[in-house]
């Protein structure tokens, strides 16, 4: 599901969250940002934003949904 919410640091970027969130708002937004991963609180999707490289995002997601 695509957030219509731009981020000012990142204004051209596409930010999702999983389908399965459904309209929640109890869930993170990611957004490929150029060579980084980008994830912000979908709460406060203006707020400051994490950034991974795209193997550390990669490795953390694969983590996840192994456990």
């Amino acid at each position: 599901m695509i957030s219509p919410v731009p981020h000012p640091k990142h204004p051209t970027a596409v930010w999702t969250k999983a389908d399965a969130s459904g309209q929640g708002s109890d869930c993170v937004d990611v957004a490929k940002l150029g060579a980084t991963m980008g994830i912000r609180d979908s709460k406060r999707p203006t707020n400051d934003v994490l950034t991974f490289s795209v193997d550390s995002f990669s490795a953390m997601t694969g983590a996840l949904t192994q456990s």
